[in-house]
């Protein structure tokens, strides 16, 4: 098998724009980033998980990415221009949901209710909402959905008060700096000035460092060509024959996996004239808590292991 590496370079800059991310986002500079859908109860409106979502294409009906939602129902594929249709299937749950007819449903936007839909341009991330209806009790479910309404609220304020803080904070920067210039104080002005030119400092990174890239990349280590049309199964270690996210590489070897925090194993395979699956090599893989698999792989092909 080949050998695969992740990029250091490129991972490095990933933790780099992690941390500038949350730092931009805990004080109001940035949004919260809207790039996975949610699987969730038509009733509860709580998330669903596992739920095994998969990407159908419209012409020979053939599955061109599956995944698992994580703990907070969330999923998502990067695709090249086509037309599919999502499958989601989870024990316990049916879909597509009779209690959810429209196209928004509360906080929830953008409702997928199980037509076909084209995708044109670039590669770009499908993720609609998907509200399944309950047909028989499930206790893991509703056991679940404490932990994340307590942990939802706790988080939710935290960010909030941090911005508060932090938008006080530069209003009393600016009134006493000016009050400061109105009456000459020199001795205060260069302390409040300091200050200004600290949040000044804040602005501007926020406009020079980029977001967190959503996607990962495969390419040859020796020419830097990107690897299309291949077939990535990322598992759990404990658990080798089941995979977590199933994705296929795009014309420009990007991908999308999300995943719930851990570490796995990236399988990569390749397939061959007749159609079977070749196993190029497999990667070690730790995910964050961003739930992203977005690295870049290289493919050593004149090394094998």
């Amino acid at each position: 098998m080949a050998k695969i590496t992740i990029s250091r370079s490129r991972q490095f800059l990933n933790m780099l724009t992690r941390i500038f991310y949350w730092v931009f986002f805990a004080v109001g500079l940035r949004g919260k980033k809207k790039f996975w859908g949610v699987v969730y109860d038509s009733k509860t409106k709580q998330p669903l998980d596992p739920v095994i979502v998969k990407l159908i294409s419209a012409g020979d009906a053939h599955e061109v990415h599956t995944c698992i939602t994580d703990m907070e129902g969330r999923y998502g594929f990067l695709v090249d221009p086509g037309k599919y249709k999502i499958l989601p299937k989870r024990s316990n749950y049916i879909f597509p949901s009779s209690r959810v007819a429209g196209s928004e449903d509360g906080n929830f936007k953008d409702i997928y209710h199980g037509e076909f839909f084209e995708v044109s341009g670039g590669a770009e991330v499908v993720a609609p909402n998907i509200p399944m209806d309950q047909i028989t009790a499930d206790w893991n479910q509703q056991a679940k959905a404490k932990i994340l309404k307590y942990k939802s609220f706790w988080r939710t304020l935290f960010f909030v008060l941090l911005t508060l803080v932090f938008w006080a904070g530069f209003a009393l920067v600016l009134f006493f700096l000016f009050l400061d210039f109105k009456q000459d104080l020199a001795i205060t002005q260069r302390g409040w000035f300091l200050a200004f030119c600290a949040y000044l400092f804040v602005f501007i990174l926020n406009g020079i460092i980029p977001q967190t890239r959503l996607w990962g990349q495969v390419v040859d280590k020796n020419t830097g060509q990107p690897f299309s049309n291949l077939l990535l199964e990322l598992k759990n270690p404990i658990l080798p024959d089941l995979f977590m996210a199933r994705t296929q590489t795009t014309e420009e070897g990007r991908f999308f996996l999300r995943v719930n925090p851990g570490n796995y194993t990236l399988e990569i395979k390749k397939p061959n004239p007749e159609g079977v699956q070749q196993v190029m090599g497999r990667v070690k893989i730790t995910v964050s808590a961003e739930a992203l698999v977005n690295q870049t792989l290289l493919i050593d092909l004149q090394n094998s292991i």
